[in-house]
């Protein structure tokens, strides 16, 4: 039989340990709300680890970070998975993706020669 409990929330400490930065940057964070969401449990913030990582593996996806970095950040497997939960967060990746193949069939700005004559 296996254990399918709830992971224990996670205090402010322990999402400032995990992402590797001062408490005082995760309360900067929350109040300016561009941080990990947080439950209010009487006085306390509450994280949950599950959506703690999520926020967190969808910051490096949105910078362009390796899937399997992504992957391995959020704590989910295989890779194809992030990728399809992710890449909506990738910057530009349609227009990067336009661009290579321009490149590999030599169109585009960058083998342009300028204007051609009749």
């Amino acid at each position: 039989m296996t254990n399918t409990s709830p992971e224990a929330l996670w205090d402010v400490s322990d999402v400032a340990a995990y992402l590797c930065v001062p408490v005082e940057t995760v309360y900067r964070w929350r109040k300016r709300r561009i941080g990990p969401p947080a439950a209010r449990i009487g006085r306390h913030l509450r994280y949950d680890p599950a959506v703690v990582r999520s926020w967190f593996a969808s910051q490096t996806a949105a910078r362009g970070e390796p899937g399997w970095l992504t992957s391995r950040i959020a704590g989910t497997r295989p890779c194809g998975f992030t990728l399809r939960t992710y890449t909506h967060l990738l910057p530009n990746s349609e227009d990067r993706t336009r661009r290579a193949i321009d490149r590999a069939f030599g169109v585009g700005p960058e083998t342009d020669d300028g204007l051609e004559t009749a």
